[in-house]
């Protein structure tokens, strides 16, 4: 079946493979063997590395961007709109029991959102009678 698939397009290969691999970076064709960017060398492999960086001033996450450094990239995040001081305490601020007296952080396997009243509250409070529904 020489007319189906195509040859790798690694220099070293040139395997007949009936399942190729093309890059999304350089839009060739490869071999299962050669279809990571690191396998064939690929040039274009930066621009497809996503790394994200949470801003010191607001928590947001900052997307940096190719051939940028990371501190330049955090500048003019910081001197955009986007860049709030007020989201710090928002994002950080970890929610804990309302019950006076409860000190327990209120996690995604800690809660109970009471039915009666619609508190959330901890797993300790969740029965009417403990959180003075």
């Amino acid at each position: 079946f020489p007319d189906l698939g195509l040859h790798c397009s690694e220099e070293t290969c040139h395997q007949l493979d009936f399942l190729p691999f093309k890059c999304d970076g350089c839009r060739k064709d490869f071999c299962l063997e050669h279809r990571a960017y690191k396998a064939h060398s690929c040039a274009n492999a930066n621009h497809k590395d996503v790394s994200v960086q949470i801003c010191p001033v607001c928590a947001m996450s900052v997307k940096t961007v190719f051939g940028e450094t990371v501190g330049l990239t955090m500048k003019k995040h910081q001197q955009s709109k986007t860049c709030d001081p007020r989201n710090y305490v928002k994002v950080t601020k970890k929610p804990k029991c309302p019950v006076r007296g409860c000190r327990e952080l209120l996690t995604f396997s800690n809660k109970y959102c009471c039915n009666s009243c619609q508190k959330t509250v901890c797993l300790r409070h969740r029965f009417p009678s403990d959180h003075a529904c």
